[in-house]
């Protein structure tokens, strides 16, 4: 089985003890060791959030170096699903072992981007359609709804050439959203301020490096 890393998902949980004490402490969401299991996980709380948008279909894990996942809908219909994670660069050491920081917007919407562009190419145009499913295993990587909207303005410009539909699995603590990166609605990004917003910061607080200031 191939071993994959993944990072800190979860929450934190504050215990007040009888003494009057407090302790908090990082209760991490466990996906699994290895990239199979990972993916089987992912791919089910998708699968759970499309149903719950009204969109059912059946899924099939498939063999290593295929495309990840078959899914047949209610009318027969099958596609095929790949799965990518998204990893933001780090300047030095592991990814998912940085301390926090800000990234910019514009910043997180090119690694999205690069990362679809890149699947994309390998795709031959023709065949069963084609469907990819971005995610992350780190809470500090989940992108803003300005980073979304610009991933979707340039897919918009420049659609992928073999994917028919990319989505994002979106999570910020109100339960999994798939969030449509191409096809995207137009009338959304139309209204967004793209170029005003590639420059602006923020930061996704890692919840694994919270500390409990008592004093």
């Amino acid at each position: 089985m191939a071993k994959k890393p993944t990072g800190n998902e979860g929450s934190n949980r504050l215990e007040i003890k009888k003494d009057g004490s407090a302790e908090l402490s990082f209760e991490r969401v466990s996906l699994g060791d290895d990239k199979a299991e990972i993916e089987r996980n992912i791919m089910e709380r998708f699968a759970a959030a499309m149903k719950a948008m009204g969109s059912s279909f059946t899924w099939v894990q498939n063999e290593e170096n295929d495309l990840d996942f078959t899914l047949t809908f209610e009318g027969g219909d099958c596609v095929d699903l790949d799965l990518t994670e998204l990893i933001l660069p780090a300047a030095r050491g592991a990814p998912f072992d940085q301390p926090n920081r800000s990234r910019t917007f514009g910043m997180v919407a090119d690694t999205i981007e690069d990362l679809v562009r890149r699947k994309d190419d390998h795709y031959p145009p023709a065949g069963r359609p084609k469907h990819l499913l971005v995610y992350t295993t780190h809470w500090s990587f989940m992108p803003t709804w300005q980073v979304l909207r610009l991933v979707q303005a340039n897919f918009l410009k420049v659609p992928p050439k073999a994917l028919e539909n990319v989505f994002f699995l979106y999570n910020v603590g109100e339960g999994d959203r798939p969030v449509p990166l191409h096809p995207a609605v137009a009338e959304l990004v139309a209204t967004f301020d793209a170029e005003g917003a590639r420059d602006l910061e923020f930061v996704r607080l890692d919840p694994s490096l919270a500390t409990l200031d008592t004093q």
